[in-house]
């Protein structure tokens, strides 16, 4: 196990550092933000530079290990040598987060705070459970995930034929693979508690990044933790050994960097390029984790080119570009020389014909949401039966305000990959019933934080409130 935490704490260290050396501790105030994008961010781009490896001969093993050690204790410290010499700046940081003294604490919420902590002991229980009950995953983990990994792993130059199993879905991309062969490579064994600690640190992650961008000195980012944790249906994901809770941390992280990237520019803060750098690394990183994460990458772009596009400011596109390209062309790289396959549940011949004929069909559309709204109805799980829809209706709602225009900013992108998922039930070949039941509540998963923090982004209003009262750089940062 001590392998294990070298694996994860050597690259999150080393990003720490770095982000400081860069002064993104000015541009994010909150630390459980700060610690989230460092420690996730780690496995993320330590995935990259181990794809890399790999590319260039350097296979998991001995001689990998310590070169991938020296490369990340090289990069730390530097980053503290840089920062060694740092004097006190006359420039105030752009913040998210308030501090709240404990003997301020009302009643009210004391009782929120007991109340978040209760709900986190059951998370933990329903973790500790759901991996000894299955030590291995979830289906897909053992067949896809975990099965690349062990390639990877025991493979050396012969790791490409993983690709040759075609029901193994040759062509998901490989940070979670990668992520637990790094980690299985400084373990010097297969553990199975390697993937599941994978899962675990990002749902973490996710919590950190949600309460520390709603301002933990506040009630309402208790809530949100509350409400987020209690579906055990969200929670039992993080050790099914799967890439839907590393993918829902990296959009709600990208929404979050988005956010504080346009609340710098309002603020007429420096900090934007940083910040927009960190937003398309974790855009072009959920790419680097799921199919659908090139949809996402998509719709950042978007939104980043509409934001910049209002003051006139496209240069500033280039931050974000520099940010997503590693990863992004890794996936290139990966999706065009490797595995030049199109994903298996879309269908043969040309696509929009397809879903025009599909569109036409009642009785086609009838079966599609019908399918869909069971799950959707009923995810949560028996605690939180319908925290779903719940969930939603309150992000729209919202979203409708007129004090709303941070939250329309942020639902388009879960709301975006609802319909890219809904246009390829439309467009399958498999039996979409099937289909359905057997992915749509793990895509739920993905944007089900993103929608909790959008449905109490306008709830408590910090960022727009203290922004305006304060001014420049003196407060809480604005959500765009």
């Amino acid at each position: 196990m001590i392998g294990v935490a070298l694996a994860h704490l050597l690259p999150a260290t080393a990003l720490w550092l770095l982000g400081r050396a860069c002064g993104l501790h000015r541009a994010i105030a909150s630390r459980s933000v700060r610690v989230a994008l460092s420690a996730c961010g780690g496995i993320g781009v330590s995935a990259v530079t181990t794809f890399c490896f790999i590319l260039l001969g350097l296979h998991p093993g001995l001689p990998f290990v310590v070169i991938d050690a020296v490369l990340w204790m090289a990069i730390g410290g530097l980053s503290w040598w840089s920062t060694s010499d740092e004097r006190p700046s006359g420039s105030q940081p752009v913040q998210i987060a308030r501090p709240m003294q404990l003997g301020a604490l009302s009643l009210t919420d004391g009782i929120v705070r007991g109340l978040f902590g209760v709900v986190v002991a059951v998370a933990v229980v329903t973790v500790v459970r759901g991996y000894l009950a299955l030590p291995h995953g979830d289906w897909d983990a053992w067949a896809i995930w975990n099965q690349k990994a062990r390639f990877l792993f025991r493979g050396g130059s012969h790791w490409t034929a993983a690709f040759a199993i075609d029901w193994s879905h040759p062509g998901h991309p490989l940070l979670l693979p990668l992520s637990v062969a790094r980690a299985w490579s400084y373990a010097g064994s297969e553990l199975t508690i390697v993937p599941a600690l994978v899962g675990i640190v990002f749902g973490c992650g996710i919590v950190a990044i949600v309460m520390g961008a709603l301002d933990t000195g506040r009630r309402g980012a208790w809530i949100a933790g509350i409400v987020m944790l209690t579906p055990a249906t969200f929670v039992r994901e993080w050790t099914a050994q799967q890439a839907d809770i590393p993918f829902a941390f990296f959009m709600v992280a990208g929404l979050v960097s988005l956010g504080l990237a346009r609340a710098a520019s309002r603020a007429g803060s420096a900090d934007v390029t940083k910040l927009l750098f960190v937003a398309g690394a974790l855009g072009s990183l959920a790419a680097w984790t799921k199919n659908e994460g090139t949809l996402l990458l998509f719709v950042m772009a978007v939104v980043v080119t509409v934001v910049a596009g209002r003051k006139a400011r496209f240069r500033r596109c280039a931050w974000w570009v520099a940010g997503a390209a590693p990863a992004a062309l890794a996936v290139a790289w990966f999706k065009i020389a490797l595995t030049p396959v199109a994903p298996y549940y879309l269908p043969d011949g040309p696509l929009l014909t397809t879903l025009a004929e599909r569109l036409s069909s009642p009785e086609h559309l009838a079966v599609v949401n019908a399918a869909v709204w069971q799950q959707w109805s009923t995810w949560g799980g028996p605690t939180a039966t319908g925290a779903m829809a719940f969930v939603s209706l309150a992000a729209v709602l919202v979203a409708l305000t007129r004090t709303g225009g941070s939250a329309r900013t942020v639902v388009v992108v879960p709301m975006a990959m609802l319909v890219g998922t809904y246009t390829v039930y439309l467009l399958t070949s498999l039996d979409v019933r099937w289909l359905v039941a057997t992915t749509f509540s793990r895509i739920l998963a993905q944007i089900w934080p993103s929608l909790v923090l959008v449905a109490f982004l306008s709830r408590e209003l910090a960022w727009n409130r203290e922004s305006e009262n304060l001014g420049v750089g003196g407060g809480v940062a604005r959500v765009p």
